[in-house]
């Protein structure tokens, strides 16, 4: 129904050929990116949470 493939391997060699089959039909893409984003969000809106907590802890707000 789907036309998938079944392979087996009984040795080290048949496993090699079947994961270099299955990366042909596969494939992949290498992706640069920058990872450092939401990180840098995440520490913005920490630093300004201990700010603001600071600040009520402190007794400066009321």
């Amino acid at each position: 129904i789907s036309g998938g493939q079944f392979y087996k391997a009984a040795t080290g060699e048949e496993l090699k050929r079947v994961y270099a089959d299955l990366g042909e039909q596969i494939g992949y893409e290498i992706k640069k990116a920058d990872a450092s984003r939401p990180w840098l969000m995440l520490g913005t809106l920490l630093l300004i949470g201990a700010a603001g907590s600071s600040l009520l802890i402190g007794q400066r707000l009321p």
